[in-house]
């Protein structure tokens, strides 16, 4: 007979008159994985914070080993849970063994620690994990997202956890990781500890999951069984009455160039060159994501040393810093709306045309000025939204507001660097919706992902590197290519 881990009933949070968890109801047995799949909002995330002990304010039943949770605010409750919220969750200075026995799941740190002991028993758990090749005294800064993720499950073993808890933990990582995080989730399956792990998207979960759970406005509205799993009917699930269309981006290129690198040198690259016409995207894909990267921030002057020249717009361009980039026509998407490119205090209005309008409204947006927003973008806002702060909008107005933002602007060339690494199947839509749109009016996208998938989505060609200082370029037509050739490296 299989043994319930976890039972939580009823669950029910509101903040704001809003319910945020709607009498939520989903189990976990021992040797079992289950996902729960959900739109930002969806609730999942909270599911999360109540078991890691960081959300206290809900009413409902848990039951732990079949047992009632009576004291919330104790940390006994949560023996046997383990929560990995984020990837990066270590102390990045202490050393593999530290992060493994110094501290305590509860994050209090064991009273006495003897370095050889705790190096000599984190290098059997990591034999175990299969990281043997890591030694238990480097720096925790020195793994890779995957190892510092197991880190946290090694953490999770000497915690003695039943249930491990993983928080979107997939999207952070490159497909060669998530596979081999896979094979390490079913080989503890194997041994009887259960997993509830969160996604926004079902990609992730059809892999791994025996069960998933689809969250919608907080409440678990079905759950799928192995044999039931398609990425079609979670989709249609997870969306309720909102309709996606999944269809390739199709934007006519023109002649005219909007960006050149010539002769690039950076990060071990030597004599790279690349030119976007207007209406162009191009994408650039990397596993480690680490040299895709480099060159879209380094138009915003945040790699220093490099070798080559860059136009814009046919004109010499010298990076100087992200202010100055926009200014001479580079528009950037980072994956944090309020983070780049929106004033979270700033209403959706004034967001929109600050940079245009402010030097002529005389510091105010009249009347007149936000009807004549309403009228311009009757199709986009609600009514209600003009006025509102964007810091009080869901995320999905957060990303409109920042598309229409460029949208307006009309750059010669958007920076999409890692847009939709934590964002989910909506806000991909609305970025993409917007980018074929610039597109079609001139500007070029230069985008920088790990994700392949979202790159033959959106783009018109892909750079691919490899080995320490290769690339290759392929063109629409040659995209089912990609994985073969990658493949041959390998």
């Amino acid at each position: 007979m299989r043994r319930e881990l976890l039972r939580m009933e009823h669950i029910t949070k509101t903040q704001s008159d809003i319910k945020m968890l709607d009498d939520l109801t989903l189990n976990v047995y021992g040797g079992e994985i289950l996902g729960v799949l959900g739109l930002s909002g969806s609730g999942k995330t909270l599911v999360s914070r109540i078991l890691a002990g960081k959300d206290i304010s809900f009413s409902g039943d848990v039951y732990l080993q079949e047992e009632p949770v009576e004291d919330f605010t104790s940390f006994a409750w949560r023996k046997g849970i383990f929560c990995i919220l984020s990837v990066d969750g270590l102390v990045p200075e202490l050393s593999i063994a530290e992060n493994i026995f110094v501290m305590q799941p509860d994050g209090r740190p064991y009273e006495r620690v003897r370095t050889k002991k705790i190096c000599r028993e984190s290098q059997k758990i990591l034999e175990f994990l299969r990281l043997g090749h890591l030694n238990p005294r480097i720096p925790a800064k020195n793994l890779s997202r995957y190892e510092q993720c197991m880190i946290q499950v090694a953490r999770a073993l000497v915690a003695k956890a039943e249930l491990i808890v993983m928080d979107t933990i997939f999207e952070a990582m490159s497909r060669e990781e998530q596979i081999k995080l896979e094979q390490s989730i079913f080989m503890l399956r194997d041994i009887g500890i259960g997993f509830l792990i969160t996604s926004r998207f079902g990609e992730y979960l059809v892999p791994v999951s025996d069960r998933i759970a689809v969250l919608r406005g907080g409440h678990n509205v079905r759950t799928f069984y192995r044999e039931e799993f398609s990425q079609e009917r979670l989709l249609r699930v997870m969306l309720g009455f909102r309709h996606i269309d999944t269809g390739n981006m199709k934007a006519r290129s023109g002649q005219k160039e909007v960006l050149r690198f010539e002769n690039t040198a950076l990060y071990g690259l030597e004599g790279f060159s690349l030119t976007i016409k207007e209406g162009e995207a191009v994408g650039l894909w990397e596993l480690q994501n680490v040299r895709n990267m480099a060159l879209c921030t380094l138009l915003l002057g945040e790699q220093r040393e490099y070798g080559g020249k860059i136009y814009l717009k046919g004109e010499p361009f010298v990076p100087g810093d992200i202010p100055g980039a926009v200014k001479k026509g580079i528009g950037v998407i980072r994956n944090d709306p309020l983070k780049m490119g929106l004033v979270p205090s700033m209403t959706a209005a004034d967001n929109l045309l600050f940079p245009a309008v402010r030097k002529i409204a005389g510091g105010i947006l009249n009347r007149g000025i936000y009807k004549f927003i309403k009228s311009e973008h009757s199709g986009l806002l609600e009514a209600d939204i003009i006025r509102t702060k964007t810091e009080e909008m869901d995320i999905y107005d957060q990303y409109r507001i920042l598309m229409e933002k460029w949208a307006l602007d009309r750059p010669a060339v958007l920076l999409c660097i890692n847009p939709c690494i934590t964002s989910d199947v909506v806000s991909n839509h609305i970025i993409f919706e917007y980018m074929n749109r610039m597109r079609k009016n001139g500007s070029g996208i230069l985008t920088a992902s790990s994700n392949l998938n979202y790159m033959m989505t959106v783009c018109s060609r892909i750079v691919v590197f490899f080995g320490e200082s290769s690339w290759l370029e392929f063109s629409r037509d040659e995209f089912g290519l990609i994985d073969s050739v990658l493949e041959s490296f390998h």
